[in-house]
């Protein structure tokens, strides 16, 4: 397997390299100073440096060097200097995407090349209608204003949010939006989230930069892990209040959250949620109740799938008589006292 890495020679970046080594993959790298590498890398046999500016290869250049690649991994980003800030070029990330993109599709790979970009968490999620605070926003537009490199980073996943979408034949895509970068030596254990869970500007996070290395190399190279961010479109929250007629006990509030790979309403999505807690109240709750199922103990071999299964015909069976007016549990011992009715459950 072979990655494509711009931006190696930043500190998240140089991590990210250094992660996927460690997983026996190849890798590209194209750096402006390769002079400024680990002396490591210049004798690894698995590590290709190529000493260019990602904006000033030709076309043809761009293509070839992406051509054998399975994976495309962003850590581009402006130094933290006057230059860097507000000097050209103003839009290297955007333009990077772009350009990088447009060399894949060139390629037509006959599958899905991977291309995991680093972002910002200061940057929103406009497909998950991600909800920030009135002054959050008032901060994040004045920021727009003063810092060009955070225009050019909503700009780098905007691009792939609206142009290379869900379902462009040649690329998938991740945008991993970390919060304040550190400098840890060890991964250590780290949480993955779909939106921000605290503000960008007002209570920031802090994650290490070898984590997010560590997370951008995983997703290159594991399958689930890919399959479960790349395709996420929609956070929902559901709000619900539940009260107890002639009851002293209180009313009693929750709040659940769902994530889906699909685009639909919030009337859409409050059937599906009705329809799966269905499927717990007739199925697995009576299963539960009438049958005892979760206090089972069964547990070798493939006893608990076959019992499961005699449970489901059995509950059906119960259910399709309908001339005792009792509930699944009392049929169910009725069945076992009256050979007569149970021959009748049977339809014998």
């Amino acid at each position: 397997m072979t990655t494509l890495v711009v931006g190696a020679s930043g500190a998240t970046g140089r991590q990210l390299v250094e992660q996927l080594l460690n997983q026996g993959q190849h890798v590209k790298v194209i750096v402006r100073s390769p002079e400024k590498l680990p002396e490591s890398w210049k004798t690894n046999v698995r590590l290709q440096i190529i000493s260019a500016s990602v904006l000033e290869l030709s076309d043809k250049e761009m293509s070839e060097y992406a051509f054998d690649c399975q994976s495309v991994a962003s850590c581009l980003g402006h130094n933290i200097n006057w230059k860097g800030i507000y000097g050209q070029p103003r839009k290297l990330v955007t333009d990077a995407t772009i350009r990088l993109c447009n060399a894949i599709k060139v390629n037509k790979p006959e599958s899905q090349v991977k291309y995991v970009l680093m972002n910002t968490t200061g940057n929103r999620n406009r497909d998950l209608s991600e909800p920030i605070s009135f002054g959050q926003k008032c901060i994040i537009g004045l920021i727009r204003l003063l810092l060009p490199p955070h225009v050019d980073n909503e700009k780098a996943a905007d691009y792939l949010r609206t142009k290379i979408g869900q379902n462009n034949p040649f690329i998938a895509w991740v945008a991993v939006r970390p919060d304040g970068l550190i400098n840890e030596d060890k991964v250590t254990e780290y949480e993955i989230h779909a939106s921000p869970i605290r503000s960008a500007i007002f209570d920031a996070g802090k994650t290490s930069r070898i984590n997010v290395g560590h997370f951008m190399a995983n997703l290159t190279s594991n399958k689930e892990l890919w399959q479960k961010w790349k395709e996420l479109k929609t956070i929902v929250k559901v709000e619900s209040i539940r009260e107890f007629k002639n009851s002293d006990k209180p009313t009693e509030k929750a709040t659940r959250y769902y994530i889906s790979s699909i685009e639909a309403n919030a009337e859409d999505f409050q059937n599906y949620i009705r329809c799966h807690w269905s499927i717990e109240n007739s199925l697995h709750w009576v299963l539960d109740v009438a049958f005892g199922e979760d206090a089972s103990r069964k547990r070798s071999g493939n006893s608990p799938q076959n019992f499961s299964t005699l449970n489901k015909i059995a509950l059906n069976l119960l259910k399709n008589e309908k001339t005792l007016k009792v509930g699944v549990k009392g049929r169910r011992l009725k069945a076992g006292w009256d050979n007569k009715y149970l021959m009748k459950v049977l339809n014998i």
